[in-house]
């Protein structure tokens, strides 16, 4: 992302995934995939989209 910024480009949708990621790998592990970016999300709803 500082890459990002300093060529002028638009990151505006890339910071809030960048968190989300970074959250995503401190709660569910640094093995965790794509996938498990809904695992925060879902427990700060108090609600589970798929099987547990």
């Amino acid at each position: 992302l500082d890459e990002a910024r300093t060529q002028g480009s638009p990151v505006a949708l890339a910071e809030p995934v960048a968190r989300l990621w970074e959250r995503t790998q401190a709660e569910e592990g640094a093995e965790s995939d794509f996938t498990s970016v809904v695992k925060p999300m879902e427990r700060a709803a108090g609600v589970t989209i798929g099987p547990v």
